[in-house]
């Protein structure tokens, strides 16, 4: 048999139908239904795990119009965040067989899990873009310098512009291809360069 796979804390619909011998649905007794957790082979009584073995009544879908459907809601979010289930429903009634089969179950891993993974993913992308920057800074084909400030004919501030490709270094409308901005200081004293400074803009 398949196993059906639910989100985290999604509800299980778990549905059977109770039959006699006739193959007639059976209306006039209840179903009940074990739900056995994998991981440590507990089950579940309504309200918590328990060792020993034990069902939850279920309830009649419509004796009108779908008679001997019975189903149980089961709320994943009381078990573990990943686990497998394995609910087994069985005839109270005696006028069938005892048990009408499994369904197996798996909580976990799914879409949202996968999301999260993503989200963390682009992080570490946008920190390692962070990082290209800075080398992109220090060593690039293709960048602008533009003195903003001179002392005695020396620059002593500008800016540097970078650009992904000749092209728009060439065009220099300081937004096509633009990649990154940085700020140039050369303070000076009596004529010597003091220390050159280069810092990114945000």
């Amino acid at each position: 048999m398949s196993t059906e796979r639910f989100k985290e804390g999604q509800i299980i619909p778990y549905q059977g139908r109770f039959e006699d011998g006739a193959g007639n649905g059976i209306t006039d007794a209840a179903g009940v239904i074990a739900i056995r957790r994998t991981s440590n082979n507990n089950y579940w009584n309504g309200a918590t795990w328990q060792v020993a073995f034990v069902t939850n009544v279920m309830s009649e879908i419509s004796d009108a119009n779908v008679p001997g459907f019975w189903k149980y809601d089961f709320d994943s979010s009381v078990g573990d965040a990943v686990d497998n289930y394995v609910a087994e429903m069985i005839d109270t009634s005696g006028n069938s067989s005892n048990k009408l089969g499994l369904s197996f179950s798996y909580v976990g891993n799914y879409i949202d899990s996968i999301e999260t993974t993503v989200d963390d993913t682009n992080t570490k992308v946008t920190a390692q873009d962070a990082q290209l920057l800075k080398i992109l800074g220090l060593q690039h084909e293709n960048f602008v310098l533009e003195p903003t400030a001179f002392e005695n004919n020396e620059m002593t501030a500008g800016d540097v512009r970078i650009y992904d490709s000749k092209a728009t270094a060439e065009l220099d409308d300081k937004v096509s291809g633009l990649i990154a901005k940085y700020s140039v200081t050369a303070p000076r004293t009596g004529g010597e360069l003091d220390k050159f400074t280069q810092t990114l803009e945000p």
